[in-house]
């Protein structure tokens, strides 16, 4: 045997004890920052798949605000002091926005459709709420979801108005309450509520379409003190009627984090 033949069996000898040893080792343990879990099977329990300083919201706040949405329920005298006259004459006063041009022409059965289109969105120009009040809110949670404190940052004027917009995202949150997050959690909200008052419906007269198919502008609305209104979808009917009061409220999430 060659001096070249014994290193090449000394050395594969070697190589196959130290390959050997390095397969027998014991398994390191895990280091001391990230412990082992409980079910290692499972993703959601490694920590570092859900670091504590995210601020991706888990939970609905969309609900939240829906469920405000509709709970918020305003009256007339927590929006505006001003009597119904008064606020008539306002609405009637203020400028019309500028209506757009009419549609193109459209299929349908109805030769006056177009005419009483624009009738209608001129009707619903005046009936613009001329008074209104806005509040901006903060909302504190716990971790469970339950509110720790609601503040008013920015008041409407009206603490009756204030009140109602407090007691509505109370209910909103107790019925919602944002507990996926499980962490505190900090949100600011916008809700705003305006006054108005009803016209009568003005129905354009129905007059036969030309023969160049331009829309019929010949006669004067005749004005409806009560109209009604039918929901092919739900099958509802819902009736109407003039100088009712009118309230339109709107409730903007601004922000939710962290606290």
């Amino acid at each position: 045997m060659t001096a070249r033949t014994a290193a090449w069996l000394v050395s594969v000898c070697l190589g196959s004890f130290f390959s050997g040893s390095s397969l027998a080792a014991p398994p390191t343990n895990p280091p001391a920052s990230y412990p082992a879990p409980r079910y290692p099977d499972l993703l959601l329990t490694d920590r570092r798949l859900s670091p504590a300083d995210t601020v991706l919201p888990l939970s609905d706040w969309g609900a939240i605000r829906r469920a405000a949405s509709t709970r918020f329920r305003p009256t007339r005298e927590q929006i505006t002091d001003a009597g119904k006259p008064k606020v008539l004459l306002r609405q009637l006063a203020q400028p019309s926005p500028p209506q757009g041009q009419p549609p193109g022409r459209k299929i349908s059965t109805d030769d006056n459709v177009e005419l009483q289109d624009t009738v209608d969105a001129t009707v619903r120009s005046y009936e613009r709420p001329t008074s209104t009040r806005t509040v901006e809110l903060v909302v504190t949670t716990t971790d469970l979801g339950q509110i720790e404190e609601v503040s008013v940052s920015l008041p409407s004027g009206s603490p009756r108005f204030d009140e109602e917009a407090i007691t509505c995202l109370r209910d909103a949150f107790a019925a919602y309450p944002p507990k996926e997050d499980r962490r505190p959690m900090l949100s600011r909200w916008r809700i705003r509520g305006g006054y108005g008052v009803t016209l009568p419906r003005a129905l354009a007269p129905i007059t036969p379409r030309a023969a160049n198919a331009k829309v019929p502008n010949q006669g004067i609305p005749m004005l409806v003190p009560v109209w009604g209104s039918f929901d092919e979808s739900r099958g509802t009917t819902q009736t109407r009627h003039a100088f009712a009061d009118l309230i339109d409220t709107q409730i903007d999430l601004l922000e939710q984090r962290p606290k």
